[in-house]
């Protein structure tokens, strides 16, 4: 018997699609889908909030604290807007804002310092 390409292609296709809906392929026995399965776990949202919240708080406080440098003000991050405010790049869709405003001022602290210090 010969199989068309079309054919071949077509169950390639709903193998794949199976697969990203329900998790198996069409040829195995179906598998009891919970539904937590299409939400993302907690731990991969409050990795994206940290993850994003430490990019951004690192990037403006090393700027802050070159340009403090720069300028021969003293050391002092908390007197930046950015570091008060903590919400810089924050968007609903990332969580939870206590932690990232938690992350960010702790990533600025740490960017600032870098800042300061040349690096």
């Amino acid at each position: 018997m010969r199989v068309s390409m079309a054919l071949k292609i077509s169950i390639c296709v709903l193998s794949v699609v199976s697969v990203v809906i329900w998790g198996t392929t069409v040829c195995a026995a179906p598998v009891a889908i919970r539904s937590s399965t299409f939400a993302a776990p907690s731990s991969a949202k409050k990795g994206r909030v940290q993850s994003a919240a430490a990019t951004n708080g690192r990037a403006d406080g090393v700027k802050a604290g070159r340009i403090d440098r720069q300028r021969g003000s003293k050391f002092n991050f908390a007197t930046h807007t950015d570091y008060k405010n903590g919400l810089r790049g924050y968007d609903s869709k990332l969580g939870n804002r206590k932690a990232y405003k938690k992350q960010y001022r702790s990533a600025y602290e740490n960017g600032y310092r870098e800042g300061w210090n040349g690096y």
